[in-house]
């Protein structure tokens, strides 16, 4: 089983369902106000660290505490149902034409094998499809809508140990990848080693 109920607070590999975050602000040229373009995103999965979470949800919870722990925004990862990211529709709405996989790409992908991409297999008894997490597109949320939202019943499980812990680590390293230049050459063949 890759997901258990949804807790009494945010925690990491929270999986939620028509997350409406602010995309973009907008200036009213006549009047000089910002208006907030929103986007709905169908599901979405807290990549936040849980330490920084439980300790932004206790200090909160106490009086006289100080709030160098409150978080003021969370960071989580639009999550698209399996068959669209296959087709390369997932992100359609936004007309955006994505790459398309064969079943090789795909087995990859599944496996997750493919670094920019993290496969969540479906958790039926709360309501999740077969998922897939496009590292490139991690949003950041404000703590307080998020809050909100998930009292409004928005949260649908949380991934459990080690599936929770693997996405961290995979996201963490698809961030901290290094792009290296193309070799001005390129190598054919073993190097000799001239005999001494």
């Amino acid at each position: 089983m890759h997901y258990e109920p949804i807790g009494n607070r945010l925690r990491q590999g929270d999986v939620y369902r028509d997350l409406s975050i602010v995309i973009d602000l907008r200036e009213d040229d006549d009047e000089g106000t910002l208006s907030a373009v929103y986007s709905v995103l169908p599901y979405a999965v807290m990549l936040s660290q849980d330490c920084d979470l439980e300790r932004d949800h206790l200090t909160r919870q106490a009086v006289g505490d100080t709030h160098d722990k409150h978080l003021p925004a969370l960071l989580v990862c639009p999550a698209f149902p399996a068959g669209q990211v296959r087709d390369g529709k997932h992100l359609s709405e936004e007309k955006l034409t994505m790459q398309r996989f064969n079943s090789p790409q795909w087995h990859l992908l599944k496996t997750n094998a493919n670094e920019r991409y993290h496969y969540v297999a479906a958790g039926e008894d709360f309501q999740i499809p077969e998922l897939v997490l496009d590292f490139k597109r991690y949003q950041t949320v404000r703590r307080d809508a998020l809050v909100k939202s998930f009292s409004e019943g928005s949260g649908l499980a949380t991934l459990v140990c080690p599936f929770r812990e693997r996405l961290s680590q995979r996201f963490a390293n698809y961030l901290s990848r290094i792009g290296l230049p193309e070799p001005p050459f390129k190598h054919t063949g073993p190097t000799e080693i001239p005999a001494t």
